[in-house]
This record gives C-alpha cells, sequence and structure tokens, in this order.
C-alpha cells in the first residue's frame, strides 16, 4: 500500500482597482471599483493506493479545505453606490475514490467517483453599481474510462464517459433590471447537471508520421435555476455546444530531429448560445478551424516555419450580447478572427 498525505497554509490580500467607461448615446457611465481581499486558506489531504491483485488498484483520497475571506467593495457608476463589507468562512470535505483494472499489458479499465469545490465570491455589476455575493458550488463527479494500446503504445485508442451533478453552480446571469453582458453577475443555480462522453485514437506510424482524431459529446441542463422570475430549468448552459471534433497528423512535429516537420488540425464544434434566457438572440453557429504550419529545423535547434490559423476563413461568432436597450436592433459580439498567415522564426541555445 502507498499512502501519502500533505498541509497547505496562506494568507493573501488582493487588491483590484479599475474605471470603465461607457459612451453610448443616452447612458454615459463612468464606473469605478475597487475591491480588497484578505483571505486565509488552510487545506489537508491523504491518499492511499491498495493493489489489491496484480491487475487490480483502488485509490482513495480526502481533502479537508478551510477558507476565510473578508471583503470590502466600493462600487460606484457616476459617482452613485453603496460601499460593502462582509465575511465569509467555508469548510468542506471532498472525498475521492477510484477502482483500475488491467487484465493485460495493453488494456485498463476503470471508474471514479469525486467530490468537486469552487468557494464562493463576490461579483459587481457595472451600470446598476451594485455588489452581491454568490455562494461555493458543489460538483459530484462519476467517471468510467477504457484504454488499449498497441504496437508497444505507438497507437492508442481511449474512450471515457462521465456525469456532473452540481449542486449551486456558479453561473454567470444578467440581473432584473441590468443591461446584459454589462451587468452580469454571479448566481448559484439550484442544481444542474451535465452528462457526455470522450471517444480518442491515435498513433505513431513509419518513422515520423503522426494522426489522432477525437469525437466529444455533452448534454447540459439546468435542473432548479430561477433569475429574476424567469424559471431557466432545462436550458442548456452557455457556451456549451453538444458535439465537438477534431482530426489531425503530422510529420516530425513531436521530436526534435532536423529536417523537415509540419502539421494540420481540423476542429468542428457544434452551434451553441452566449446569454441565460436569450438563446435565439445570442445564438452562436458551428465552428470548423483548420490550422496548419510548415518548417525546417537545423542541427543546431533552430528552425523556421510559415503557418496558418483559420485557412478555412470561416466567419463565425466567438459571443454574442443584447444592446437593444441601446437602440441596437441586432446582437453584438466578437467576431472570429480571419484567415492568417504567418512566419516565425525559433533559436534554442
Amino acid at each position: 500500500m502507498q499512502l501519502l498525505a500533505g498541509a497547505y497554509v496562506e494568507r493573501a490580500r488582493h487588491l483590484q482597482e479599475y474605471e470603465t467607461r461607457l459612451r453610448v448615446p443616452g447612458l454615459p457611465a463612468t464606473g469605478t471599483n475597487r475591491t480588497q481581499i484578505d483571505g486565509d486558506t488552510a487545506a489537508v489531504f491523504a491518499q492511499a493506493v491498495w493493489r489489491a491483485a496484480p491487475s487490480v488498484s483502488f485509490e482513495a483520497g480526502l481533502r479537508g479545505h478551510h477558507a476565510t475571506h473578508e471583503v470590502s467593495v466600493d462600487n460606484r457608476n457616476d459617482g452613485y453606490g453603496i460601499p460593502t463589507h462582509g465575511r465569509r468562512a467555508e469548510t468542506v470535505l471532498s472525498p475521492r475514490a477510484s477502482l483500475a483494472w488491467t487484465p493485460q499489458a495493453h488494456l485498463r479499465f476503470g471508474a471514479l467517483v469525486s467530490h468537486g469545490f469552487r468557494g464562493g465570491g463576490i461579483a459587481s455589476a457595472l451600470l446598476q453599481a451594485v455588489t452581491r455575493s454568490y455562494g461555493p458550488e458543489h460538483a459530484w463527479n462519476y467517471e468510467l474510462f477504457a484504454r488499449r494500446e498497441a504496437a508497444g503504445g505507438r497507437r492508442w485508442v481511449q474512450a471515457n464517459a462521465y456525469w456532473i451533478d452540481w449542486r449551486g453552480q456558479q453561473v454567470s446571469a444578467t440581473p432584473p433590471g441590468g443591461v446584459p453582458s454589462l451587468d452580469d453577475v454571479v448566481f448559484n443555480a439550484g442544481r444542474s447537471q451535465l452528462r457526455g462522453f470522450e471517444l480518442e485514437a491515435g498513433g505513431r506510424f513509419a518513422a515520423r508520421w503522426s494522426a489522432f482524431a477525437s469525437l466529444g459529446h455533452q448534454a447540459t441542463k439546468f435542473v432548479e435555476f430561477v433569475n429574476g422570475g424567469a424559471n431557466h430549468a432545462g436550458a442548456p448552459f452557455p457556451n456549451a455546444p453538444k458535439w465537438n471534433a477534431s482530426v489531425g497528423g503530422g510529420y516530425g512535429i513531436d521530436d526534435a530531429r532536423p529536417g523537415v516537420f509540419g502539421g494540420a488540425t481540423l476542429t468542428w464544434r457544434d452551434r451553441t448560445y452566449s446569454l441565460i434566457g436569450l438563446q435565439d438572440f445570442t445564438a452562436l453557429e458551428s465552428r470548423t478551424l483548420l490550422s496548419a504550419r510548415l518548417g525546417w529545423r537545423w542541427r543546431s535547434g533552430a528552425s523556421i516555419q510559415v503557418f496558418g490559423e483559420n485557412l478555412l476563413d470561416d466567419d463565425f461568432a466567438w459571443s454574442r450580447a443584447d444592446w437593444r436597450i441601446f437602440g441596437v436592433s441586432e446582437p453584438v459580439g466578437r467576431v472570429s478572427q480571419p484567415r492568417t498567415l504567418g512566419v516565425s522564426v525559433e533559436f534554442a541555445w
């Protein structure tokens, strides 16, 4: 049996100050924010690994976390706002357990269950000039996995299926009366879930050739989440596409041998949306991105390469926001980067 234990202690002060100026007809605003957080954190952990048989092993662990934070916030819009001060203390125990079975040297199966935790905090709304606190989130993660190798580990395929059950998930959303994206703060959803799987295969072929392919699927939903009287139960998470895939390959990209090297990767991501409660208005289209590079490497370690990003020149939005309150009838947001070509030179010594 293998045993591991440790501890961690931290005392820190974080100070943040910024000013935001918004110049929109009919709604000028100058927001200022000064936030100071004094925190003490202590954690202890222990882990044990027991090999019950030559092909079976168990792992169990436990982490104890305690933190106290004292927060002072002065958040104002054109001078209006109320300074706030608060103190929060959190104590959490997070267990973890896993089982692995290796019936053959090149074949491995396993299962995992673990508890995750992220501490609470504060969030400020620019135009509303308000600050609100949010609580910690807790998540139980359940996972099954399998991996098979061949040709002495030069080729492999792996798969895993997972389910995450959140309590108090931290979600960015617009409070009642706020402007989407400008006044977004963090709320705690009552309960939410994510289920999915991942498949991946790859390997090295011939002397320096390599290739890989992957496919992923995730189904997300808020089980319990009410914001300003609006019930979002059943809605998927924002920025969480159901499907994604990638395929790629190269020559000499994972070694340092002199000569020609290059590779390309093609990725695809399913459609999704940006803002909770505005799925249609802030819908994000699917995207297909192709990147590639080709270069030459000298024995000294120096190299030169040409590279390209978004070679298909796919036009899409990374995010969209709702500014209809400002008289903008269409969504605004951040657009994709156009096709980009470049040259880079590297030296090693």
